[in-house]
């Protein structure tokens, strides 16, 4: 009777059993929820910087081309709406305009005449865009700083951030340009093989 009951008893948990893994239950699952939310954060940023650099990449492609096709460039520091605008002339009617606004988003507008021809947004958060044109007037640039951030003590910019500075020399493809050679002749199609004359096919 008393072994039939003392094998009763150990079935089951002790208060003491319980309150260890209640405890170690209340130190583990803060960690894994803190380790979730590090990876999601570090998820995101990787995407925005990712998106980042790749609207960034399209940016410079685009406006050295730009340059590179432009007969002259000037440099406007219009502050109304925009930090700064560049205005890229092609031809007696057609220009190209670039100009950040402070909230870090590049307009670049295509006219011809006074009609529009293309609007296109370049999102760069975090940053601000001005542009600089050389002393002699040959070359301009797209300075991309990193936006101070407000805090209790002053204005503070991240030391991980760095500027970034995309030059081009105005007019390069007008005065480098050699002429286009004509394409290639393709070669003339095979002649079919015929048939010798007198002999027919048989039936």
């Amino acid at each position: 009777m008393n072994r039939q009951g003392q094998t009763n008893r150990r079935h089951g948990f002790t208060l003491i059993e319980l309150l260890v893994a209640i405890s170690l239950w209340a130190v583990i699952l803060p960690l894994a929820g803190g380790t979730i939310y590090l990876l999601l954060r570090a998820q995101s940023a990787s995407a925005d910087s990712l998106a980042d650099a790749m609207t960034l990449s399209r940016f410079a492609h685009t406006f050295r081309t730009d340059v590179h096709a432009a007969q002259n460039a000037e440099v406007d520091g219009d502050r109304s709406r925009f930090d700064e605008h560049i205005i890229l002339k092609l031809d007696s009617t057609r220009t190209i305009s670039y100009a950040g606004d402070p909230a870090g988003t590049i307009v670049r507008i295509v006219r011809n005449g006074p009609s529009i021809e293309r609007r296109e947004e370049f999102r760069l958060a975090g940053t601000r865009t001005r542009f600089e044109m050389a002393a002699d007037r040959q070359a301009v640039a797209a300075v991309h700083k990193p936006r101070a951030l407000a805090v209790s003590g002053g204005p503070v910019v991240t030391a991980t951030a760095s500027t970034i500075r995309i030059e081009a020399v105005i007019g390069r493809d007008r005065r480098l340009g050699l002429p286009r050679a004509p394409a290639p002749e393709e070669p003339p199609a095979p002649a079919l093989p015929q048939r010798p004359p007198g002999k027919e096919k048989r039936a």
